[in-house]
């Protein structure tokens, strides 16, 4: 028996791999966005403390 795929299978087949990549790398460059904004908040935050000697 031969596996004889339709066009639209093989579109699903196709598509299905090529969302969850593009979802991945949103994912990714959020998280480092994120990140990044993160450490300029809490740099924001100490930076009046740098003068005091803590550092």
């Amino acid at each position: 028996m031969k596996n004889k795929m339709t066009s639209e299978e093989k579109k699903v087949n196709f598509t299905f791999p090529i969302i969850g990549a593009l979802l991945g790398i949103i994912g990714l460059a959020t998280y480092i966005i994120m990140k990044i904004a993160e450490q300029q908040e809490y740099e924001n935050k100490w930076k009046d403390y740098d003068d005091c000697g803590w550092m």
